[in-house]
């Protein structure tokens, strides 16, 4: 009878041991991937903003990467802030950011 109970708390011990090791890689495996968005992510602002101007405060920076013209993929390809489809009129380029990015409109 003890030699029994001492197999289960063995088994339930080794149960314990591999439930821990998994949780562990689990846990890893999320970190590392949560990191490499953040990499990407960074990686995108440097070559996309950062690389053409230079930022002087973070409130400019901020203004520069919520450009609200911009279209977003994850918003179908919509700006942040909807605007009207203009059908008619000439086509226009506005410069943004010194010229580094260009608005399209119709006048």
């Amino acid at each position: 009878m003890i030699d029994s109970e001492i197999s289960v708390l063995q088994v339930e011990k080794r149960i314990r041991t591999r439930v821990k090791l998994q949780i562990d890689k689990t846990q890893r495996e999320y970190f590392l991937n949560e990191q490499m968005k953040a990499e990407r992510l960074i990686g995108s602002i440097r070559r996309e903003w950062l690389d053409h101007i230079i930022v002087f405060s973070e409130a400019q920076l901020r203004r520069i990467l919520n450009n609200e013209l911009r279209t977003n993929r994850s918003l179908n390809k919509d700006a942040p802030f909807h605007r009207a489809i203009q059908r008619l009129g000439a086509i226009t380029s506005l410069p943004v950011l010194g010229g580094l990015h260009h608005q399209y409109c119709r006048i």
